[in-house]
């Protein structure tokens, strides 16, 4: 896969799920919850997940979630800004 097309891939997966739990990245943004560096390496840490096809399975039930899931790279990350 081309590299510019795995980030943009990665970059959408990660957007989904904040959407999924109710978090506005670019509010969480503003401010100053997440930097853009923070958010550059969500999208790199992303890219290194073993469990994309069960994450993608899981944003297209649709609906909200409280946490991400166990396997996600970003838990820590995103669990942070559903309860900051």
């Amino acid at each position: 896969m081309n590299i510019f097309r795995k980030i943009d891939e990665h970059s959408d997966l990660v957007n989904r799920m904040a959407d999924k739990l109710d978090v506005d990245l670019g509010t969480e943004m503003l401010d100053h919850h997440i930097s853009a560096e923070g958010y550059r390496t969500a999208v790199m840490r992303c890219t290194r997940c073993d469990s994309v096809e069960q994450c993608k399975g899981f944003l297209a039930e649709g609906g909200h979630a409280d946490h991400a899931p166990e396997y996600c790279r970003n838990k820590g990350l995103l669990n942070a800004l559903v309860t900051g």
